[in-house]
């Protein structure tokens, strides 16, 4: 299934290819800035420093009317919904695949086509991408460690195990993107909780908090793709951003496989954590 979201008033725009058809889309390339520098009398340049631009989209789409009033009425709703004021998405559910736009100017709406039982408006969308990759629908989750319930009934009289502890203090979490990505972060403390971290092993990158007192039933939620921290407690969110070590890292999941190993500076097994993350795609 594919489809236009408008993340301004949150509708929806389906193509069935029944009576709303995606003719051609062009997804475009995504081109490469380069930074470089020049010495004197130097045979070329350095690249100092390369970067992604943003990715020109088009589309060509077709609705199907049965008259030229419902003709009318879905070249209105064309034009409502495609408000180059607003941001859009593009969604291919088949693929596993969505990528934010902005489109450049009104629809361009062509002349009405007509076949032998219906009448045809064609319309294209000219946009661009200013974050050009694609992500995943869905966010991937992955528990590092978690209490898991064992209660169940009918029961004999003899000793009941009502959780047993899942723990994996290392986990290798697959990041099946192109490109490194920041992800979502939970601690969640069972007992008094003293600065907890996590650590790639793989490329001895860290993030952790260097004063920062937990209690039992606290939250700590972390955003290494925008760089904040949250704290819940008691229902009330605080932002504890000035409790990070200063000297950290807001990890990123490279592309491929990434070793990670979360602690803490005291009562590690209190310690619940979790990752969320969004794989990008070139």
């Amino acid at each position: 299934m594919e489809y236009f979201k408008n993340l301004t008033t949150r509708k929806q725009f389906d193509i069935d290819y029944d009576r709303r058809i995606l003719y051609t889309y062009d997804l475009g390339m995504i081109p490469a800035n380069f930074t470089t520098s020049k010495g004197v009398d130097q045979i070329g340049e350095s690249v100092l420093h390369t970067d992604l631009g943003p990715r020109p989209l088009e589309f060509v789409c077709y609705l199907k009317a049965d008259s030229q009033t419902e003709m009318d009425l879905l070249e209105r709703s064309v034009r409502s919904f495609f408000n180059p004021l607003q941001k859009f998405q593009y969604v291919d559910t088949i693929k596993d695949r969505v990528i934010s736009f902005r489109i450049k100017n009104t629809p361009d709406i062509k002349d009405n086509h007509a076949d032998d039982t219906s009448l045809l408006l064609e319309f294209d969308l000219a946009a661009t991408a200013y974050e050009p990759c694609y992500r995943a629908i869905d966010s991937k989750s992955i528990q590092l460690a978690q209490w898991i319930k064992k209660f169940k009934f009918p029961t004999a009289f003899k000793a009941i195990t009502f959780a047993t502890r899942e723990q994996s203090l290392i986990k290798n979490i697959y990041n099946p993107g192109d490109l490194p990505c920041g992800m979502l972060i939970t601690f969640q403390a069972h007992a008094a909780i003293k600065n907890p971290g996590i650590l790639n092993a793989n490329t001895r990158e860290y993030f952790q908090f260097d004063h920062l007192d937990m209690q039992s039933g606290d939250v700590v939620t972390v955003d290494t793709e925008n760089q904040s921290a949250d704290l819940l407690r008691g229902g009330v969110h605080t932002d504890i951003s000035n409790c990070v070590d200063p000297d950290c890292d807001y990890l990123q999941l490279h592309a491929g496989d990434n070793v990670l190993r979360y602690y803490s500076d005291t009562n590690t097994d209190n310690l619940d954590c979790g990752i969320t993350y969004d794989p990008i795609y070139l």
